[in-house]
């Protein structure tokens, strides 16, 4: 009993000197995400997202539909001005689908840190659009979401991935 009692008491002391702190090393300067969205992208990937399939764990939820249309001829031009702020826009849609309906404007973001909703506007009008993962700036690319509606469920999604010039 006494051995049982020494052995514990060890194992206690062992674990108590195993817990120190731990040192973490610098996490480098922080991403500008504005700075990061300025120039010229151009679609290089679609993908159809089914909401309600992929809810329900369906095995087939999205769709590669990059070469149904000619997706890949939609460039989206972001300008920054001199303060490094949204300033103005301009998509060529050429023969693909318009992704935003406008062609010119400004543009402006839900945060200029880490911007969630993208606004395009022209006069009175107005079209939105999500911004998908920060991470894809590593590879030069722009994941943009556009969910579709219905009664106020999501029904569709569509990604746009983007690579830029």
């Amino acid at each position: 009993m006494k051995s049982l009692k020494l052995y514990t008491i060890i194992i206690l002391l062992a674990c108590l000197n195993a817990c120190k702190p731990e040192e973490f090393g610098p996490i480098g300067e922080p991403r500008v995400v504005l700075k990061n969205l300025a120039g010229t992208w151009t679609i290089s990937k679609v993908t159809q997202i089914d909401n309600f399939a992929d809810k329900k764990g369906f095995p087939y939820t999205s769709m590669d539909i990059t070469n149904v249309y000619p997706y890949k001829e939609f460039k989206l031009t972001f300008n920054l001005n001199d303060k490094g702020e949204p300033s103005t826009f301009t998509s060529v849609s050429g023969n693909a689908p318009q992704i935003i309906s406008l062609s010119s404007g400004t543009w402006t973001t839900d945060n200029t840190e880490a911007p969630k909703v993208l606004t395009f506007k022209s006069g009175t009008a107005e079209s939105k659009i999500e911004m998908g993962s920060y991470n894809s700036f590593n590879n030069n690319k722009l994941v943009l979401r556009v969910i579709r509606i219905l009664n106020g469920i999501p029904v569709v999604t569509y990604e746009y991935e983007f690579s830029k010039n």
